[in-house]
């Protein structure tokens, strides 16, 4: 299918769900421009999701996009719990405008959701003269080194620099390999590599629908260590773990 034809229909069937058309396109765009990337694990196959998730409520339909606050350069803004895409979009294009009116921009997001290939975005501000530099926090699914069970997220991050003919963009989480491309092994039966993930004894497992596995690091140490400084501050509190409750104000103060 023409890529054109494929982004105007993901583009309809969100809107007929109910996103605003910028919404809708943004989503649509992003998708597609993972697929054309060669990432299609986090192209149009994750629209199944998606939709189930907008239809259950667990992510807002028309999410109220929010700047809770601005100082200079730095801004906190509320994605009011929409498409991670559409909040990506959204943030970037305001972190644009700012770094044009001052020279840079930090921003920080909350109540956002699973935005797939963050290098979609970033390529964005690049394309536009700008070195842009994104990054996401994740649940934890990623064994430490040496370690037996998920207690860090895999934490993906992305830049882009401007270059004469097209930008350059890295875009990468922290364990050897990205969820879904697990999931996706596992939706066409097939085993996956040994290195990518562990079993919940913590030892190397092919079994991509091995529950409770946990996502190798990448490079070991290294790959913990990168995604660690971008771990929300009330896992950072509570020890790495999945269970402890935060305190009331960290909770607040995670973006």
């Amino acid at each position: 299918m023409p890529a054109p034809r494929l982004q105007a229909f993901v583009g309809s069937l969100l809107s007929a769900l109910g996103l605003p058309e910028q919404h809708a396109r943004d989503t649509a765009q992003a998708l597609v421009d993972a697929d054309l990337a060669g990432r299609g694990t986090h192209g149009v196959r994750l629209l199944p999701p998606y939709v189930a998730r907008l239809r259950n409520g667990a992510i807002a339909v028309s999410s109220e996009l929010r700047v809770l606050f601005r100082t200079g350069a730095v801004s906190v803004l509320d994605g009011g719990n929409g498409l991670g895409q559409v909040v990506a979009a959204w943030s970037v294009r305001h972190s644009i405008e700012v770094a044009r009116e001052l020279g840079a921009a930090v921003t920080t997001v909350r109540r956002s959701n699973h935005l797939g290939a963050l290098g979609s975005f970033t390529r964005t501000a690049a394309e536009q003269g700008l070195v842009c530099f994104l990054t996401q926090n994740t649940r934890a699914n990623m064994a430490p080194a040496g370690g037996r069970q998920a207690a860090v997220g895999n934490n993906p991050f992305s830049f882009a620099v401007p270059a004469p003919d097209f930008p350059v963009v890295l875009d990468l989480s922290c364990s050897a390999v990205a969820r879904s491309n697990i999931d996706l092994a596992a939706e066409r039966g097939e085993p996956i590599p040994q290195g990518w993930a562990l079993d919940p004894d913590g030892r190397p497992t092919t079994l991509p629908t091995e529950l409770e596995r946990s996502l190798r690091a990448l490079a070991g140490e290294l790959g913990v260590g990168t995604a660690s400084w971008a771990e929300p501050v009330s896992r950072q509190r509570a020890g790495g773990t999945r269970t402890a409750r935060p305190p009331r104000r960290a909770r607040r103060r995670s973006a």
